[in-house]
């Protein structure tokens, strides 16, 4: 797991990306930000990743990606519903969703879905 302070009131905790995500890695980081008053799990969607990690990234301090090009990326619907069933307080949100490579109905189900499962 790296962790990656991306600005002054949050974390970004990327999940074991050198051996990808695992669903005990995922429950622990999930139910141990609840615990500690974290307000919102934000997952991503990234079908593809850039070839190269040392290209600029506009969005650290360092100017690169903190993930390595070849890391694994749990779908964001599914990754947050593991988040909805481990935790009780804690918010979710997907930060990327790709979604002109989706249907929009199912989308739409996924989400509302998600939507009553973790009420």
């Amino acid at each position: 797991m790296t962790i990656d302070p991306c600005e002054q009131d949050s974390v970004t905790v990327h999940r074991a990306p050198e051996r990808g995500p695992t669903r005990g890695a995922t429950e622990a980081v999930d139910r141990t930000a609840d615990e500690v008053g974290f307000a919102t799990p934000w997952g991503g969607e990234h079908v593809v990743v850039v070839d190269r990690p040392d290209s600029a990234h506009a969005h650290t301090a360092v100017g690169r990606i903190a993930v390595p090009s070849d890391a694994h990326w749990l779908d964001p619907t599914a990754a947050l519903a593991l988040a909805a069933a481990v935790t009780t307080r804690i918010r979710r949100a997907t930060g990327i969703l790709l979604l002109p490579g989706l249907h929009p109905v199912l989308v739409a189900e996924q989400t509302a879905s998600l939507d009553v499962l973790s009420r």
